[in-house]
């Protein structure tokens, strides 16, 4: 399985919770910063969100990969400036590769079962670093959606 399909799918369920909550468009993350290199001042990084409008100045030498959460696509964008659109970005002095991605983050239902899912946390008393171990859980309805991919 691919590391972008990796990226798209927890990208795409770590981000529901912006459409979820009804912050207004301007407020929700259109894209998740892949991968970055070259751009020591660009002021994103690795698993940053980026904004509708936001700037991103990547210089001659930089390459951004960024995973457009509501298009299903992934930009490479090599050097210039780049202005972060809705579904796609505008650069200035630099080029854009466009791929399309598989995903199916417009197709999310919540069940009533799914809406009750939730985590717990039980730590080890006394607190002692040697013994603290985090485990994180996926509902069994979240897991099928994610092997119908694999």
């Amino acid at each position: 399985m691919g590391r972008t399909f990796h990226i798209a799918a927890m990208a795409v369920f770590l981000s529901t919770s912006f459409w979820i909550s009804g912050a207004s468009a301007a407020d929700r993350p259109v894209a998740l910063v892949e991968s970055i290199e070259g751009a020591p001042g660009a002021g994103v990084g690795f698993l940053d969100y980026v904004y509708p409008e936001q700037t991103v100045d990547l210089g001659t030498n930089g390459v951004l990969v960024l995973f457009y959460m509501g298009a299903c696509s992934v930009e490479t964008v090599r050097g210039g400036r780049l202005t972060v659109g809705k579904d796609a970005g505008e650069v200035e002095d630099g080029t854009i590769d466009v791929k399309k991605v598989p995903c199916r983050g417009a197709n999310i239902v919540v069940s009533e079962e799914s809406s009750e899912a939730g985590a717990t946390v039980d730590r080890v008393t006394p607190f002692s670093k040697q013994d603290w171990s985090e485990w994180t859980c996926l509902t069994s309805a979240l897991m099928g959606q994610i092997e119908e991919f694999a």
